[in-house]
C-alpha cells in the first residue's frame, strides 16, 4: 500500500504525539486498550493541520 502525503505527515508526527500522550497516560492511567487508536487519530489530525497549512501557503512547501 502506497503512502500519500497525509500518511507521511502522520508518520512524521506520530513520535511526538505518542511521547506527549505517554507522559500523560503514565501519570493519569491508561483508559483501555483503545488508547492506541486515539494516538493514531491525533497523528492524523496533526497531518491534516499540516496539509491545511501547506494549502494556505503553497510557496512555503517548496522552500
Amino acid at each position: 500500500m502506497a503512502m500519500n502525503d497525509r500518511d507521511e505527515f502522520a508518520k512524521a508526527a506520530l513520535p511526538a504525539v505518542l511521547n506527549d500522550a505517554l507522559r500523560v497516560l503514565e501519570r493519569e492511567g491508561f483508559p483501555d486498550e483503545n488508547w492506541r487508536v486515539g494516538i493514531a487519530q491525533e497523528a492524523y489530525k496533526m497531518a491534516d493541520a499540516m496539509l491545511a497549512a501547506r494549502a494556505q501557503n503553497p510557496e512555503a512547501s517548496h522552500e
